[in-house]
């Protein structure tokens, strides 16, 4: 995930690099990433992540959004993600935060 993040820039450039490199791998690989990604977003299934998907959409955030926020915080790299695991107030430091905050996913 990190050098994914760093390779290219805006989600659907993200998602078009994994997609290329993941097709590159083995479908050992491809269910190791899977299982990675399974264990590193169900971290985020707590009540103070949901509290602080809220804080930054302004207001509800929806079953799907949260699943969709773990795998976005996941693609923050590991260091934010680490640090908000374990203080969701550690998100406010993080650029991609700011930029989202008070906005919707759609927006």
């Amino acid at each position: 995930m990190e050098t994914c993040r760093r390779q290219s820039e805006g989600r659907d450039a993200r998602l078009a690099w994994l997609r290329n490199e993941l097709s590159r791998r083995s479908q050992m690989e491809i269910v190791e990433f899977q299982l990675r990604l399974d264990e590193a977003t169900r971290q985020t299934f707590r009540w103070d992540l949901v509290a602080a998907a809220e804080q930054i959409f302004g207001g509800r955030c929806s079953d799907d959004d949260f699943d969709y926020f773990g795998l976005w915080m996941v693609g923050l790299g590991g260091k934010i993600f680490g640090r908000a695991v374990l203080d969701p107030d550690a998100l406010a430091d993080a650029p991609e935060v700011l930029a989202l905050a008070g906005r919707g996913w759609r927006d």
